[in-house]
């Protein structure tokens, strides 16, 4: 099987073409109908006027001017409030993983592990992480599902989901409509997730009678034990805010550890409702209605006023006024619900297959020890300054004095070369040499010191070793003499 790489993120700002030529993402699908509806009537009115000769559809321009500034202003508030709601879903998601991240670490290195149970139970406790953000994609969504590939085995041993779900039909999520059909049906498929996507608000849900219901068979108890909750990511919150009371109590986690659990598990229950606020409190469809009326009103009389001075060409302002009003609407109706799976919708799927993959790779590994990374061959503190190439493994053997006097020298030596660096006016050449050649000798003098140390104790372990060495060889002939 084919494995996906992660080494390199999609930019979302690159795009193979350009802008003008971009269909994916524009919403020419969703007002072609009504812009061919105003480009037909700004088309028999022309007729009428010009080859019928009905000279009086022919009106005054004095409507255009009162109905252009107060159709700008309502469509201009309808998109700054649909792009809010779009951008208050991209920040909410974006807590969601801070609290996520902050939770996993804590959990991962803080969490003490004494047996193979505790390592198991940080493990399944992070991947309950990971099934919050995919379980709460899918409930924006309207998708009550537990069966989910990317979702079902991160909570398949919860006892409430190892049942099948009837929350939603096997047909709708095997046979989800085309974009022209969810044009013209727009609740159809996915219980109606799409209802506010489209001109038409209507409320009601399509439901396949060929479902299948699990519990069919089951008695009120066991329905009560294993029907699954519609809202996954809070049955899941429980859990682990039950881990978070069992570490505690059997002081695998700290207090201040603790603390943070629970601190970021308060955000994610916060983030959830956030999400719920903006999923099911819609622009008020009076507001809605009203906009949508107004610029109609707006393009049927449109014609009246401009064929006397166009003639024909009215059709043309007919077609660039109707695309340019209708397609903000329909754009302020595409991003008032960002959870959908529109291509202007935020890319959740992208998102928690992100944050899986980050904590599949933090738990790959155990937490990591201190003296492996600050001990390293490869580990050099004082590289920055001037004549000291040592390790912290070398600068081990020296003394706590000789340390901090190296970490004082290089701190003065940054702060002189930033100062320097920033000053517009150049220091006279006695003072800035004086200052240097102080530097270097207090420099020079510590380094030397903890570079012959060093070189001292490496010589005398050579030569211990070599007296070691000579030693066992004499040994060794003395008993060969012997036999």
């Amino acid at each position: 099987m084919e494995k996906k790489c992660f080494n390199k993120e999609v930019d979302p700002y690159e795009s193979h073409v350009y802008d003008l030529f971009r269909w994916r993402g524009s919403i020419i699908s969703a007002i072609l109908p009504f812009w061919f509806t105003s480009v037909a009537w700004s088309a028999l009115i022309s007729a009428l006027y010009v080859s019928v000769g009905v000279k009086q559809v022919g009106t005054a321009n004095t409507l255009i001017t009162i109905l252009s500034l107060v159709t700008s202003l309502i469509l201009v508030f309808r998109t700054n409030t649909a792009y809010d709601r779009f951008w208050e879903g991209r920040r909410l998601w974006s807590q969601l993983v801070v609290s996520v991240r902050n939770m996993a670490r804590v959990i991962w290195i803080h969490g003490k592990e004494p047996t193979v149970a505790d390592v198991l139970a940080k493990k399944t406790a992070i991947n309950l992480l990971a099934a919050f953000g995919v379980g709460t994609k899918h409930y924006l969504r309207q998708e009550y599902s537990h069966e989910y590939e990317d979702l079902k085995y991160l909570i398949a041993h919860i006892p409430k989901y190892t049942m099948p779900s009837s929350n939603e039909s096997l047909q709708d999520q095997l046979h989800k409509p085309s974009s022209w059909h969810r044009f013209f049906h727009p609740t159809s498929g996915t219980n109606g997730m799409r209802q506010r996507k489209s001109f038409f608000h209507t409320k009601s849900k399509s439901r396949s009678t060929l479902a299948v219901n699990p519990e069919m068979n089951l008695n009120d108890k066991e329905i009560a034990q294993f029907r699954g909750s519609n809202n996954i990511p809070l049955e899941i919150s429980l859990y682990l805010s039950s881990y978070i009371n069992s570490q505690r109590n059997k002081d695998l986690l700290d207090v201040p550890s603790t603390t943070a659990c629970m601190n970021a598990l308060n955000s994610l229950v916060e983030c959830l409702t956030g999400f719920e606020r903006i999923l099911r409190t819609p622009i008020p469809a009076a507001y809605s209605i009203h906009l949508s009326q107004t610029i109609w009103v707006y393009l049927f009389a449109l014609p009246f006023q401009l064929v006397i001075s166009f003639g024909y060409v009215t059709i043309i302002v007919q077609a660039i006024a109707s695309f340019t009003l209708l397609g903000i609407e329909a754009i302020g109706k595409e991003i008032e619900n960002p959870f959908g799976l529109d291509a202007n919708d935020l890319p959740l799927d992208d998102f928690c297959q992100i944050l899986t993959h980050e904590l599949d790779s933090l738990t790959s590994k155990p937490p990591p020890s201190v003296d492996e990374w600050v001990f390293s061959p490869r580990n050099h503190p004082f590289h920055n300054a001037h004549g000291l190439d040592v390790t912290a493994q070398d600068l081990r053997r020296a003394s706590i004095d000789e340390v901090r006097s190296l970490l004082s020298v290089t701190s003065d030596s940054k702060s002189k070369a930033g100062v320097h660096m920033r000053s517009p006016k150049k220091r006279s050449e006695t003072d800035e040499s004086t200052l240097d050649e102080k530097h270097i000798h207090e420099k020079d003098a510590v380094y030397l010191d903890i570079n012959d140390r060093i070189h001292d104790e490496e010589k005398q372990g050579a030569h211990v070793r070599d007296h070691q060495n000579v030693a066992s060889t004499e040994d060794d002939h003395l008993d060969h003499a012997a036999d």
